[in-house]
């Protein structure tokens, strides 16, 4: 009986996210204003891949899901890789916000950068701020 009740269970909750993914997926690209009316054929296109592809899918699926712990640790460690490589990926804003705030550039170049851009001087002090306070809990991750 409780196994019923669980596969019930898991059977609408499947159904509820499923929902909610489509949900999310529809309401960002109106939001985005890319849903336009030759994206309709390209969608009911995909539905009827799907459908017809079903079995093919759902084997994926399963394999997707028994390697799910594989997959979870690439993915950290992937995004553990981005973390320490970061001050090589960003560029621009991003790049001089998090540089200036950790100190790694000289104070002439924050000053310049945000006069012409104030825009930033909000998450600028956010990131000092932020690295301030962690470095007095005592991390020591921040270089002083």
């Amino acid at each position: 009986m409780l196994s019923s009740i669980n596969k019930i269970f898991f059977s609408l909750l499947q159904k509820v996210m499923l929902f909610l993914g489509i949900h999310w997926v529809v309401v960002a690209l109106i939001r985005m204003g890319m849903l336009g009316l030759w994206t309709i054929p390209i969608g009911i296109l995909i539905a009827l891949l799907v459908w017809y592809f079903r079995k093919k899918l759902t084997i994926f699926y399963r394999r997707l899901i028994v390697h799910k712990w594989q997959i979870m640790f690439a993915a950290v460690i992937v995004q553990l890789l981005f973390l320490f490589s970061a001050e090589l990926l960003i560029r621009r804003d991003a790049a001089v916000v998090f540089n200036g705030a950790f100190g790694f550039l000289n104070d002439l170049s924050i000053a310049s950068y945000l006069t012409r851009n104030p825009n930033n001087l909000f998450l600028f002090y956010t990131n000092v701020f932020s690295s301030v306070y962690l470095e007095k809990l005592g991390s020591g991750f921040y270089k002083d």
